[in-house]
């Protein structure tokens, strides 16, 4: 992996990391309406960074791409209500480990849907989280 890639994988396990603290907090008080607070935030910094990279316009309206956009997007906002929902139920501790292990379903989809290299290693590792998921939730 890059040097410029490591630097970005590390940007976002700090900022996932500290995210995960700072939405406990926000839930405290606003519950789940924190849904709508950080969807608002979210999209102007999406928007700002698809400007600066000259990729806001033209918008396409059509084709497959955009079909399978809108599916991501239903699945991502399905998702994100029932994660926020557990975390309003859940120590954080617990929510994000387990929840964080949507990984190995994207690998197997891969791996069946898409034709991606199925090695040892990937399995190996989808088992070592499936063993993980199992400790973290034992009482």
């Amino acid at each position: 992996m890059r040097a410029a890639d490591q630097v970005l994988v590390l940007g976002v396990l700090v900022l996932w990391g500290v995210w995960g603290v700072v939405l406990k907090f926000a839930m405290r008080d606003l519950g789940i309406q924190v849904l709508f607070w950080t969807q608002i935030v979210q999209l102007p910094i999406f928007l700002a960074y698809l400007a600066a990279i000259g990729k806001l316009w033209p918008l396409h309206f059509s084709g497959v791409g955009l079909l399978a956009a809108i599916a991501a997007g239903v699945l991502v906002g399905v998702g994100s209500v029932l994660f926020y929902v557990l975390l309003a139920h859940r120590e954080v501790s617990v929510v994000f480990p387990l929840t964080a292990l949507y990984p190995g379903v994207t690998a197997a989809l891969g791996m069946t849907l898409l034709g991606e290299g199925v090695s040892a290693s990937k399995l190996l590792g989808i088992g070592l989280a499936l063993i993980a998921a199992v400790l973290l939730t034992r009482a």
